[in-house]
């Protein structure tokens, strides 16, 4: 079965990009790891890198690390750059734990949705970090969310430019969330899973999609006693 890997904050805690990457052999160019596939004609799968733009799993000296941590400086007042306080709303999402998605890969993404549409394909955008307010805690959104989604309807960003992208999946949020866009052409649902670690040592957390001609059914989270 065909294995594909999404970078996080905890993996980089504990492994650079130099050693994660061939860890876990996933393709990249570039220590980048943004990546697509489609297992069947109808649907076509986008797996964003979050951490693209980040202090994290970067070598200190390396330009990204540099210019993400002087984004954090100018963002975030705090001398713990892990910390949210005293910022306000959505501009909570400017901490050292999370990410954003560079202009290389916002480029790649519009082009590969633009590809989509006309192909008429569903499309599943996956990514760490949560891409809409509505659905995560403020301190859990990708750095750039509204380059890439909706900013409360504001502003049509990529995502929305396209009314092939039927679900966007991510993580990160420990809590979890859901919405949905019934604005315009979308119809699309915004998933936040919850973290597996949240689970009693007698649970198993899992969730499982199912994906058809007319949609996608998740099932899960489920919490499983195991008989004893």
């Amino acid at each position: 079965m065909a294995q594909f890997h999404m970078i996080g904050n905890h993996c980089l805690y504990n492994l650079p990009r130099t050693k994660l990457i061939p860890l876990l052999k996933i393709p990249s160019e570039n220590l980048h790891v943004y990546d697509e596939f489609s297992p069947c004609p109808e649907y076509h799968f986008i797996v964003l890198d979050a951490y693209d733009f980040s202090a994290l799993g970067w070598p200190g000296d390396h330009k990204v690390a540099l210019e993400a941590n002087q984004f954090l400086r100018e963002k975030n007042p705090n001398s713990d750059k892990n910390s949210p306080n005293g910022l306000i709303g959505v501009e909570r999402r400017f901490v050292l734990f999370n990410g954003a998605v560079a202009k290389e890969q916002l480029s790649w993404l519009e082009g590969t949705l633009q590809d989509c549409d006309q192909r008429n394909q569903n499309v599943v955008v996956c990514s760490h970090l949560p891409l809409d307010p509505r659905a995560a805690a403020p301190e859990a959104l990708l750095w750039n969310y509204d380059e890439i989604c909706d900013d409360y309807f504001l502003v049509t960003k990529i995502i929305h430019k396209f009314k092939c992208v039927k679900a966007c999946f991510s993580g990160h949020d420990h809590k979890g969330g859901y919405c949905v866009e019934l604005l315009m052409h979308m119809g699309s649902t915004t998933v936040a899973l919850r973290l597996l670690l949240n689970a009693l040592p007698e649970q198993t957390y899992m969730a499982m999609s199912m994906f058809i001609a007319t949609g996608c059914l998740l099932l899960g989270l489920i919490r499983w006693h195991p008989l004893r």
